[in-house]
């Protein structure tokens, strides 16, 4: 791996020492990285762009018109009747109503993007020439990672985030020796836990070769106190 960039002004060298990378910017150990960065036959060559794109208007009109749930619970009495229909259907119940509000967190659209350019070795295969789909499931999962960790700190919603769930679709097969596009997005953020993702893994032609998406969940603090 020749160098990471984490925003469009900021770059900084892989070569240095990896594991001075993953304590600086992510917190630990990363199992792509640990055990594929080495040599021209694993990932040969990576480059991350990593930011934040601010929606300031649109964030405030979500946090100040959250949605609302509404139960209503009547209690109802029975009054005298009338001798006209009309006044009958009117007057004849009389309804005392209690309403309870129920205001829900508000769903934050997504801030955090992460593009990154990655070439692929022969040792990353499973069939000959073709890369395995279980290590592309891992480099989705781990700049998925990245990315919801951007939204979190941007956010200060705690101190880590976790996969809860991963969801891979093989559209065409990656071959060794090419280079591929990956561009994350987080979606959105609900209850200020849950981060949604998506994510495209691309071919020099512009041609989805992999398409993914990915819940990650904000753990509490309390698990690291």
């Amino acid at each position: 791996m020749d160098f990471l960039v984490h925003g469009p002004h900021d770059i900084g060298r892989l070569g240095l020492a990896a594991h001075r990378l993953r304590e600086a910017t992510l917190g630990g150990r990363q199992f792509i990285w640990e055990t594929c960065r080495d040599g021209d036959h694993r990932i040969k060559q990576v480059a991350v762009w990593r930011w934040l794109e601010r929606d300031d208007l649109l964030d405030a009109m979500m946090e100040t018109t959250p949605t609302t749930a509404t139960s209503t619970k009547s209690a109802t009495a029975t009054a005298s009747t009338s001798t006209s229909a009309t006044t009958a259907t009117t007057t004849a119940t009389a309804t005392a109503t209690a309403t309870e509000t129920d205001t829900a967190t508000p769903v934050l659209p997504g801030q955090s993007r992460l593009s990154a350019l990655v070439e692929m070795g022969s040792e990353l295969t499973g069939h000959p020439g073709v890369i395995h789909g279980g290590f592309t499931a891992a480099l989705l999962d781990d700049l998925f990672g990245w990315a919801a960790g951007s939204e979190r700190k941007a956010r200060n919603l705690g101190p880590a985030n976790f996969t809860a769930n991963l969801d891979v679709n093989y559209r065409r097969p990656l071959f060794a020796g090419s280079t591929y596009l990956v561009e994350v997005r987080v979606d959105r953020v609900e209850k200020s836990k849950k981060i949604y993702l998506s994510a495209t893994l691309s071919d020099a032609q512009g041609r989805a070769c992999v398409e993914a998406t990915s819940l990650y969940i904000v753990a509490k603090p309390k698990l690291f106190g």
